[in-house]
């Protein structure tokens, strides 16, 4: 039996058919899944928590929480998305804010769906009809991951460039599938992945090939006049404002305007000591000019820890200007990524963002004697990127001349995210590889969150994909644009 299939029989409580089919595929056979239970043991409140529940299964949720943070209808900017049909109204369609439960949420298992008769949107938004006398022609598609799969820190794994060449069109220098890089990491533009993935990989990656941690928050629109405060490594100031946030502030602004709240930086101590007047006074002076903060963004890794969780706790804990303090917390909290670690060039993983908001809400709760940090976090396992990455999935496969995708295969090194976000997904298959967090040294398969295949490296795992899928007949492809 598949791993996927014992899943099944575990979700259902034994109670299923189970399906037979093998090779990627899934048959007919129903299971009876158990998710609305999981919502019965659900602690969440406020308005717009249905929408994760539907999403992530079980969710954890402590305090009063807002409405949805996608209400508005206001356009925002897409960046590399603004042209591809669908992704518009994916990346509107933010759930309630929230704090997800680590708990694995469960593959929605289905069996026969009804028929459509309506094909995916044309490039000018028009509704296509299906052609009775023919199939709908669908692919399949591949979404990487970058670390751990493709390289580790700045070493471009071997196995990298003989995969991609694998899945390059011979006359165009272009993947004949869907291809998709998603990433949890973060801090620069989508472009500038592209350029760095086309010159690791030897083939022209676009920008809308690439999804970020923190690509899904251009969906934060009823924020755009808000005051944000953004933390991380890059140019995080700058990306937020292309994501039509207008006022946004740094934490190295907020420290240089509050000085005496960075007592970790001996530096910064001695130059401002705490007996010193003026600074006093300047702080003061700043704390009547300053534009409260509505919500913070940690858009990447933080770098000066200690300085950044004490100025955090400071902002979390006010109402929305530093050195103030209110009873409950009135400013909110976004993540872009949550995995707990990554792999780079050590042998050993090395801690992420995530274990950056453990810090931050272990402190918050300390400080706050036992308040619980209400935050919303983004990127994998999290089903907004995964909704994002299959409108992006869907254009590229009508750019091929596909009328859809069938079924997708994610391929990453991290059962955390990598896998338990492509195992909640219906259309989707999770492919570990053995390159990154996951080695493979004390388990075949990952025990908490295992994956529907286990290869040794990326070549592998494109090379079973092509076996499962051998190369289709393509569509005739569109004519090459004139040169310029």
């Amino acid at each position: 039996m598949l791993v996927w299939q014992q899943r099944a029989v575990r979700l259902a409580g034994g109670a299923a058919r189970v399906p037979t089919g093998r090779g990627g595929g899934r048959s007919k056979g129903q299971v009876r899944h158990p998710f609305l239970l999981s919502l019965a043991g659900s602690r969440c409140t406020g308005a717009g928590t249905q929408w994760h529940l539907r999403h992530f299964g079980s969710s954890r949720c402590s305090g009063e929480r807002g409405g949805n943070y996608g209400k508005s209808s206001r356009t925002g900017p897409l960046g590399p998305f603004a042209n591809i049909p669908g992704v518009s109204s994916v990346i509107r369609s933010a759930g309630a804010r929230h704090s997800p439960a680590s708990n694995p949420p469960h593959r929605h298992l289905a069996g026969t769906r009804a028929a459509t008769t309506t094909a995916p949107s044309g490039r000018d938004g028009s509704a296509r009809v299906a052609q009775s006398d023919r199939p709908d022609r669908l692919t399949h598609a591949i979404i990487f991951d970058i670390d751990g799969v493709l390289i580790r820190g700045k070493l471009v794994l071997e196995q990298a460039r003989a995969a991609m060449s694998k899945l390059l069109c011979p006359r165009r220098g272009q993947p004949m599938v869907p291809v998709l890089f998603v990433t949890n990491g973060g801090g620069h533009f989508e472009a500038k992945k592209a350029r760095q993935l086309t010159e690791w990989l030897g083939m022209d990656v676009r920008p809308e090939q690439v999804v970020l941690a923190h690509s899904p928050m251009r969906a934060l629109h009823h924020l755009k006049h808000r005051h944000i405060l953004v933390c991380g490594q890059g140019p995080v100031k700058e990306i937020a404002l292309s994501y039509g946030m207008e006022n946004v502030t740094t934490l190295e602004e907020v420290s240089a305007l509050f000085p005496l709240l960075d007592a970790f930086d001996f530096a910064h101590r001695t130059k401002h000591a705490p007996l010193d007047a003026d600074a006093q006074e300047a702080e003061r002076r700043a704390q009547e000019a300053f534009a409260p903060i509505d919500a913070c963004f940690v858009m990447s890794d933080p770098l000066r820890w200690e300085s950044h969780l004490q100025l955090l706790v400071d902002v979390l804990t006010s109402d929305g200007i530093p050195g103030t303090r209110v009873a409950r917390q009135a400013v909110q909290c976004y993540f872009s990524n949550d995995d707990f670690v990554w792999m780079a060039e050590h042998s050993q993983p090395r801690f992420g963002a995530g274990a950056f908001r453990l810090c931050l809400e272990t402190l918050f709760k300390e400080f706050t004697g036992g308040q619980e940090l209400e935050y919303t976090r983004f990127g994998k396992p999290y089903s907004m990127t995964y909704e994002l990455s299959d409108r992006l999935l869907a254009a590229q496969a009508r750019d091929l001349g596909y009328d859809g995708v069938s079924i997708t295969y994610a391929i990453g090194d991290n059962p955390r995210s990598d896998v338990r976000g492509a195992n909640s997904r219906e259309n989707m298959r999770s492919v570990l590889v053995r390159t990154g967090v996951f080695d493979g040294k004390r388990f075949a398969n990952d025990p908490v969150d295992p994956a529907d295949h286990v290869l040794d490296d990326v070549l592998e795992a494109v090379e079973m994909i092509s076996r499962l899928h051998p190369c289709p007949t393509a569509p005739p492809l569109p004519p090459l644009p004139p040169a310029r």
